[in-house]
């Protein structure tokens, strides 16, 4: 598993609740491996410059075909416009049907438990 390190885009407050994504993508063939990471870049560009994200990181499992992404985010709204904006917007388009089993799991989190890990979080999704 290779997975990145915790991206803080804006500083957070303690004691104040944000919203937390962790999202698991698995892809139906090793074909679609490429066209997929070349999306992927294109999407952590858009993260890197959306205003209400928080921090993130992602993680990848190439030989089982899935990847993560675990993100907090000031709120739903801003969640929602990142979700409904190019180029995810397109990605999602795009890839629709020609993707394995995708699952997303939304909570509250307090600022003082970012940067978030996988290992906490994987146990709030079982």
């Amino acid at each position: 598993m290779i997975i990145s390190r915790w991206r803080t885009l804006s500083n957070a407050e303690p004691n104040r609740d944000y919203v937390a994504l962790l999202g698991r993508v698995r892809i139906c063939s090793i074909r679609m491996l490429l066209p997929f990471v070349r999306h992927g870049f294109r999407i952590d560009h858009q993260l890197r410059h959306t205003r209400g994200i928080v921090g993130y990181r992602v993680a990848a499992d190439i030989f089982g075909l899935t990847f993560y992404h675990l993100s907090a985010w000031t709120d739903q709204p801003a969640l929602d416009a990142f979700v409904q904006a190019s180029p995810h917007r397109n990605t999602m388009e795009e890839l629709a049907g020609r993707l394995g089993p995708t699952a997303f799991r939304h909570w509250q989190v307090k600022g003082s438990e970012l940067p978030m890990c996988f290992d906490r979080e994987w146990r709030r999704w079982q």
